[in-house]
């Protein structure tokens, strides 16, 4: 077939149909993809940018966390080894229960406690307890070691110990002596600034 033998109309149409392809094919094989990677990037800039904004409001608050953490940091150091609490008696009966269930825990028998008179020293307040118990060597040893290494820190002012006399000569033992001990044991609390 010739040119001539085809209608204009028809050659108009097929030449706006092969137009029409021509553009959907660059469209879809080149445009296409490009658009959809700059919808992809675009998305992913503004998502990044709202984590860029909540980022910088978290590292503005930073300096001042980093503040609060230095004073608790500071306020636990400087609480270390002391006594918790703001009233003497309440501390003292604290004092009482832990060294009664320290004697106990290390196999001892409390006879007594006995709150003694505080006093200041230092800028500190001593507040002192007097502990009555029968006990063995061994047990003796445990509770010495948990006086002395609690927290808060507790200090043994005085001891007297006596070995209480065996009914059974042949059956007593260093180990297996029975001691009533007597101790004052001492801890500070914070005093307030007048």
């Amino acid at each position: 077939m010739t040119r001539d033998a085809v209608p204009p109309l028809a050659r108009r149409v097929s030449a706006i149909a092969f137009l029409v392809a021509l553009l959907w094919a660059l469209y879809a094989l080149g445009a296409r993809p490009v658009i959809a990677e700059f919808e992809h990037s675009q998305a992913g800039i503004e998502q990044s940018s709202l984590l860029l904004v909540r980022y910088q409001r978290v590292a503005s608050k930073l300096p001042r966390v980093q503040r609060e953490i230095q004073a608790l940091r500071g306020d636990e150091l400087a609480k270390l080894g002391f006594i918790d609490g703001d009233n003497e008696t309440l501390v003292t009966a604290e004092l009482q229960t832990k060294l009664k269930e320290l004697a106990e825990s290390s196999g001892g028998e409390v006879r007594s406690t006995q709150a003694l008179p505080g006093r200041d020293e230092q800028g500190f307040r001593r507040v002192t307890v007097r502990l009555q118990a029968s006990i063995g060597m061994d047990g003796l040893q445990r509770l010495l070691h948990a006086i002395e290494s609690s927290n808060p820190f507790l200090f043994i002012d005085s001891a007297d110990l006596r070995a209480r006399p065996s009914r059974d000569p042949a059956a007593a033992s260093d180990s297996a002596a029975i001691l009533d001990a007597r101790f004052d044991v001492s801890g500070f609390m914070r005093t307030k600034p007048k």
